[in-house]
């Protein structure tokens, strides 16, 4: 049986972050597909992955031109639409759908609907189409997925609504409906936010619920928060890939 394990508890969890993660631990031909896919949704050339090291290890990073750059509708049919131009199949595709209804249904609930900010951007839709297309390619849909809490930060930041506390209540709200467990941290710093934990959380509600592990059995210590990396991990039990930055671990159950 193939496992998921996402690792949230050192640097929480975040969408450009868990995609170039996902990504790296499929290799080359993978990171190729992916940007392939998604420049023919946003435009050639507008995204990539580029090499990148962070505290010594090597890993992946997501550069794109689409700042500012905002999507048609609302971001369920946004996501919809680019799932099926990006020939996902139909776990991928309800996957990537209730991630974006996560995000919409907390912004709602948050902030009584209305425009999206930050998260009404292309880059919202490209982090959740393209994690679910790095997951399928790896032959993943049938797993069980497991995760860590997922670290929160505390203090308070500036967005598009103004000034929020950290983590943001439309992180909590998503967390919340997704019976996600979180970590809480005093660092003046968004660790998770509402892409990662609405990617984080969709596996889960799709199987029933989260299952999380106890963090002195996470997989990643310390805290790579621009790189999403893999290095080969294997124990009596299971063997796989071990992604620090995002700490996301993909292995297969031998006993």
């Amino acid at each position: 049986m193939k496992v998921v394990i996402i690792d949230c508890a050192t640097a929480g969890v975040s969408g450009d972050k868990l995609l170039a993660a996902a990504v790296h631990a499929g290799g080359s031909e993978l990171r190729l597909k992916v940007e392939k896919a998604i420049n023919s949704i946003v435009g050639e050339g507008a995204f990539s992955f580029e090499d990148a090291e962070e505290n010594g290890l090597r890993g992946l990073r997501v550069t794109h031109s689409l700042q500012g750059k905002r999507y048609e509708g609302d971001l369920v049919e946004a996501v919809r639409s680019a799932s099926s131009r990006a020939g996902l199949g139909r776990w991928g595709l309800g996957t990537a759908t209730m991630a974006a209804e996560f995000i919409t249904e907390a912004e709602k609930e948050v902030h009584g609907g209305g425009k999206l900010h930050e998260l009404g951007e292309v880059d919202t839709v490209v982090d959740i189409v393209g994690t679910l297309i790095a997951l399928e390619g790896q032959g993943l849909e049938d797993a069980e997925f497991f995760t860590t809490p997922l670290r929160v930060g505390a203090g308070h930041m500036k967005g598009g609504h103004g000034i929020l506390p950290i983590p943001a209540p439309a992180t909590l709200q998503i967390v919340r409906r997704a019976g996600l467990p979180i970590l809480l941290s005093p660092e003046n710093h968004e660790y998770t936010t509402p892409t990662g934990a609405a990617l984080t959380g969709s596996p889960h509600a799709r199987e029933g619920g989260a299952t999380s592990i106890p963090c002195q059995r996470g997989w990643h210590r310390g805290w790579y928060p621009e790189v999403g990396c893999a290095k080969h991990n294997s124990d009596d039990n299971r063997r796989g890939w071990q992604l620090f930055g995002q700490g996301m671990c993909f292995g297969e159950q031998l006993g």
